[in-house]
Parts: structure tokens; sequence; C-alpha cells
């Protein structure tokens, strides 16, 4: 992960798990789903108008959710049924489990027919950082994420950097860093702020996150347990575009956030049946 990358307007770049935008940072979740209508639980009277329109209801939310299938990433088909094991094995109470699968789609997807998207081997190379994996893993001169993530969990620990392209190990690293950010930002109640934040942290370091939480705090009118609209209007992050990103690492951090959760999750609910 790196500390800054911009991907939200899908570019040839990648952000990076730790701190995607291009600093490091591990760390992710939300909820919100709607009830199914069923028919059976109409009220009685005038029942018998609703039907042909209740059912020509759902079939065009069944052929909406057929759509949305299709429309996901040959990559995404690959490996969603792997991020939903490794998700269930190592975090089961992720309050968004789709929020994962379009951090992945965040992270490699320049466009959604590129080579790139979904595709464990894809690399970011700069002058300033490394990036691999369907979490883009970064290593800098500074940091070195590959070798933190070695220290998640027992399964990582004889991972070698020969072997970095393994898909199950990267997701797992990835679930396992946004799990650790989620878990330490607390007194957070809302879990959609929560998981934006995790996310934010992911792509641009807790410390990060926590110190722009701390300057919200400060402000008139903002509520540091709230990312949108709050804490994400604040911060020291650089705002001036930086060379060889096209956009400054605020403006980066921020987006990546929205892309996820605003744009780029919805591609993936009805996958993991979520509203």
């Amino acid at each position: 992960m790196s500390k800054n990358r911009k991907h939200t307007q899908p570019q040839d770049k990648r952000p990076s798990p730790i701190a995607t935008g291009s600093q490091g940072g591990p760390n992710a979740p939300e909820s919100g789903r709607q009830a199914p209508m069923h028919p059976h639980r109409l009220p009685t009277a005038g029942r018998k108008h609703r039907g042909p329109a209740l059912l020509s209801g759902l079939l065009l939310l069944s052929l909406a959710n057929q759509n949305t299938a299709s429309e996901l990433p040959p990559g995404a088909k690959k490996h969603l049924p792997t991020l939903a094991a490794e998700q269930a094995a190592h975090w089961p109470q992720a309050p968004l489990r789709s929020a994962l699968a379009a951090q992945i789609e965040q992270e490699t997807c320049p466009s959604l027919k590129s080579a790139k998207c979904w595709n464990p081997r894809t690399e970011l190379k700069t002058a300033r950082e490394y990036g691999f994996g369907l979490g883009q893993l970064t290593i800098t001169a500074k940091f070195d994420n590959f070798a933190q993530a070695r220290k998640l969990h027992t399964s990582l620990r004889d991972w070698k950097f020969e072997n970095r392209f393994d898909a199950q190990r990267q997701l797992r690293t990835m679930i396992l860093m946004d799990r650790a950010a989620y878990n330490r930002l607390t007194a957070i109640d809302a879990q959609q702020e929560r998981l934006a934040m995790t996310l934010a942290a992911y792509n641009g370091g807790l410390a990060g996150v926590q110190q722009d939480r701390r300057l919200c705090a400060q402000t008139t009118h903002c509520d540091p347990k709230r990312w949108f609209g709050h804490v994400e209007r604040h911060s020291l992050k650089a705002k001036t575009r930086t060379a060889g990103y096209g956009k400054s690492f605020f403006e980066i951090n921020r987006e990546y956030v929205r892309a996820i959760l605003h744009e780029r999750r919805k591609r993936y609910s009805a996958y993991f049946g979520e509203a």
C-alpha cells in the first residue's frame, strides 16, 4: 500500500492498500440494507390489483441483478469466491462485505476491461514506490508494507517476496489490514462512518486519519465521529498537486473513500446479498 495514490477516477496508477494514496496505512465496512418485497406480506385488501405490478417489479429487480453480475470484471468473477471465504474466516463481522470488493477494484482497475483489473499480478512502479497485487501492497524507501503484512497472521509469516502474487494471501492481508484499522477506530457508532475512516486509513495511514479527526474536533460544527461532510473536509495532508499523481494527496485520499462506497460498491452488492 502506498500512502497517497489516486484511483477514484480510474487511471493507470493504483492506490495502495496499506495506504493507497501513496503513503502507508493498514486497514474497512458499513451496513444498511432494505428488506426485500414479499408478495405474501402485502395487505390482503387490494392484493389482486397489486399482483401483476409486483411481479413485474420483481422481474425487473431480477433482471437488474443479472445485469449487475454481467458487469463484473472477469477477474472479479474469478477471485470473489476467495474474497468471500477469506472474509468469512478472518472478518465475519465486517459491516459491508461488498466494500472490500469495491476496494480491490479501486486499487487495480484503470478500467473494468483493463488486464490489470482484479489481477493479482498488477504492479505499480514509480520512482517513489512499488505496489503489487489485489490490494497494492506498497514498498518505498521509508516503509515496507509487505514486511509488515507478514506479521499480521501466522499463515503469512512464510510469505516470500518471490511468491508475492499469491492471490489468496493478498486478499487475506487486505482484509486483516482493514480489520485492524476498523478495530482501532473506536467510539464511532455509525458503521458507515467508521468504514469510511477505515478506507481512508488504508489509503493514507491510520495516523493521518486520527490527526484529521483531532483537527475536526477543534473546528466549529465538525464532528470527529463523522467522516462525510465532517472529517473528510479537514486535513493536514498536502493540498497541492503531487508530481506523478496529477492530484494532491488530500484529493486522492478523499476520492478513494467516495469512489469505493458511493460508486464501485454497488457493482458487488448483489453478489454479497446487500442492498
